[in-house]
């Protein structure tokens, strides 16, 4: 878990950590599916179309059917366990140092796997956080996770986790998208060798119609989405992305056969508001932790 100098750089279609895992460019999520067949088929469908991450969280009551749909597909021959890498979350309300032992336990059963390969504070509690993170790490020296991460911390927070534990996050997931550039954290991010992972790329979908968006999509050749995509991958920003159908599951994953032009890029950059499309999610609360 030492951390390294250098920034997080595409490689094909995944990115190296600086604890040395490979993590999909692109993972597939699975909050708030209107059933659980819904999102059973959604991962089966990913998966068949060569998405190799899998984005749950306690908090999403998608485990056991992230599990499930693994388990088939494994029996069926379309994957190895450790061909898919699994990243899920700890709720605020079972952090602290024991509790968050005792619900990684219960996600590794809801998942039915002995391992997984990321696993995140979901947010940000104050004063029980740094104890979750040492618990975090605990389970990575066990070898039951592979790597360490957080979501919705700012810059305050990442360095309080290493000024208490020495150790940086390998990832840290936050909402990300032309309208909300989160430019001085994925700098600290950069300046760490932290990968942002961004979610809600598309900000709820209000910028599918933006005319910016809309004209580089037509350049390239592309949906709105895949530019909105491809923006976060060039801004070395790694993706969390749910989608409920087929074709769009497949429009998400389409994204690595083209790059956007540096013009394109700072005319995407300046569509930023500092717009926010979550609650508190993404406001930095509790930064004093």
């Amino acid at each position: 878990m030492a951390n390294t100098a250098g920034t997080n750089q595409l490689t094909n279609t995944e990115y190296t950590m600086h604890n040395g895992q490979k993590i999909p460019a692109v993972s597939f999520g699975t909050y708030a599916f209107q059933s659980d067949q819904h999102c059973y088929n959604a991962i089966l469908h990913s998966l068949k179309l060569g998405y190799r991450s899998i984005d749950t969280a306690v908090y999403y009551k998608s485990e056991e059917t992230v599990g499930r749909a693994l388990m088939d597909a494994i029996a069926d021959g379309l994957v190895q366990r450790n061909t898919v890498f699994i990243t899920s979350k700890v709720w605020e309300d079972e952090q602290g140092y024991d509790n968050t032992l005792r619900s990684f336990e219960k996600s590794l059963k809801r998942m039915q796997i002995d391992y997984i390969d990321l696993y995140l504070i979901h947010r940000p509690i104050k004063t029980v956080s740094i104890e979750t993170y040492k618990a975090l790490i605990h389970l990575n020296q066990q070898g039951v996770l592979r790597g360490v991460g957080v979501s919705n911390f700012v810059e305050q927070q990442l360095q309080r986790l290493h000024d208490e534990t020495g150790v940086f996050p390998v990832l840290n997931q936050v909402e990300m998208h032309p309208h909300h550039l989160r430019t001085k954290l994925h700098q600290f991010h950069q300046q760490h060798n932290i990968l942002t992972q961004s979610w809600r790329p598309l900000g709820m979908g209000k910028m599918l119609t933006d005319t910016t968006v809309v004209n580089i999509a037509k350049e390239c050749n592309k949906t709105p989405a895949q530019i909105l995509l491809r923006w976060s991958l060039d801004k070395n920003a790694a993706l969390a992305v749910k989608a409920t159908s087929e074709n769009r599951i497949a429009e998400n994953i389409n994204i690595f056969n083209f790059s956007l032009t540096p013009k394109q890029m700072k005319e995407l950059d300046n569509l930023n508001q500092n717009m926010t499309y979550a609650s508190r999610d993404a406001q930095g609360y509790d930064t004093e932790l």
